[in-house]
């Protein structure tokens, strides 16, 4: 230190023409703190981090002419690239013809050096003392650490006995974006389907759906049932040569595996066939329902998104596969009358049971609480418009009598 410059600190009254004695006071601490870029989306074609060193504010009388500080980072997650001193203190230090090095010691590690020449005026001000750009470089969902292992304040007066806080620990979050089009979706290729009558085997194509950069290569896949046994998963198999299939694990109510969607997988067309077959000859509905449980790691998608598929049986000997002689609009045994609101079925022998379908064979309704009876008065809405079959099952050797009906 010069020796003029020593006299001006045995004789502040002096510091006016330093330029030292302005508006403010000496401090005994000096915070630091690190104000970081805290969440990355590490699906962005840009990944810029911005890491701010701010201190409390500055005055003159704290005599501060510059700093020394090494800052570490997560090398696998962060790269610290250059120093941005436009709008920080340290731009004081560059106008007065100062000193300044920035640049990595190592991986991992980033210095940043900067102080005035010992006549110059001292630094002050509440900006940053500087900013450090870089860039998030991890591919998947992390955490990068960033912490200032050493901070030395360049103060005038080498005597200076000052206490310097500073940020020991901060982080940045690297996450996928919650955008609407970060989906992997699977989807059956029907809604519902209809087994039994002629056939109890249905294959049914399922789609996964996800967009060329959403970097999925493989997803768990489950198909459920429920535990009835009506319904039963037989296989699946691959539908397109951009899909391989891992082991197959098929359990009582669940079937699990793990696909493979390779380069030339097209999202356009089925994945994977599931061939299900109906276990009992009789009229029910049940559903099997697609979730994604897993999928491989460093991938842009957000949500995962399942689907359900209903399945609905038709028994052997329901209206549908009745020979049509056996259908008619009037009976010898059952009578049926008709009003606005009701529908009157009459037999000349006990009736046991009705069931009543729509023409395609779906089981509209199934009355037995209030038999056996000669006589049951029904409400219209258990019909559809169009054309309808009633199951009238009587007593008399459990005959079945079936009359078409036109609401």
């Amino acid at each position: 230190m010069c020796f003029l410059k020593k006299i001006l600190f045995l004789l502040p009254s002096l510091f006016i023409f330093n330029g030292g004695m302005q508006n403010g006071y000496s401090q005994d601490t000096l915070k630091v703190n690190i104000n970081a870029t805290t969440k990355v989306d590490v699906c962005a074609s840009e990944k810029r981090i911005l890491i701010e060193i701010q201190t409390n504010e500055i005055y003159a009388k704290d005599s501060l002419l510059g700093y020394d500080f090494i800052i570490e980072f997560d090398p696998d997650n962060v790269i610290i690239e250059q120093a941005l001193t436009a709008s920080t203190l340290t731009s004081q230090i560059v106008s007065g013809g100062g000193f300044t090095h920035f640049g990595l010691l190592e991986s991992g590690v980033f210095r940043a050096s900067a102080y005035l020449p010992d006549d110059a005026k001292f630094i002050k001000g509440n900006l940053p003392l500087v900013v450090l750009s870089g860039r998030y470089i991890g591919e998947c969902e992390g955490v990068a650490s960033i912490r200032i292992t050493d901070f030395e304040p360049v103060f005038y007066s080498f005597g200076s006995k000052k206490v310097i806080d500073y940020d020991h620990e901060n982080y940045i979050y690297g996450e996928v974006a919650n955008f609407n089009d970060r989906i992997l979706e699977v989807k059956f290729g029907e809604s519902s389907i209809k087994l039994g009558k002629n056939d109890s085997l249905k294959e049914i194509p399922v789609n996964y759906l996800f967009k060329s950069d959403a970097k999925i290569n493989s997803a768990k896949v489950e198909f459920s049932k429920d535990t009835t046994k009506r319904i039963e998963m037989l296989s699946i198999k691959a539908a397109q040569n951009g899909v391989t299939l891992d082991s197959v694990f098929n359990y009582e109510d669940k079937l699990k595996t793990t696909i493979n969607f390779n380069k030339n997988y097209q999202t356009n067309l089925p994945a994977i066939i599931l061939k299900i077959k109906s276990t009992v000859d009789d009229n029910f509905k049940t559903k099997i329902k697609a979730i994604i449980t897993e999928t491989n790691k460093c991938n842009c998608v957000k949500n995962w998104v399942g689907d359900e598929v209903e399945i609905t049986n038709v028994k052997s000997d329901t209206v549908i596969s009745v020979n049509e002689s056996k259908i008619t609009s009037k009976s010898e045994v059952v009578q049926l009358v008709e009003n606005d609101d009701f529908l009157i079925i009459k037999s000349n022998d006990l009736i046991k049971k009705i069931r009543i379908f729509s023409y395609l064979g779906d089981e509209l309704k199934w009355l037995n609480d209030e038999l056996p009876a000669f006589k049951i008065k029904m409400p219209q809405f258990a019909l559809k418009k169009g054309i309808n079959f009633i199951e009238v099952t009587t007593t008399t050797e459990n005959k079945k009598n079936y009359i078409k009906f036109i609401k």
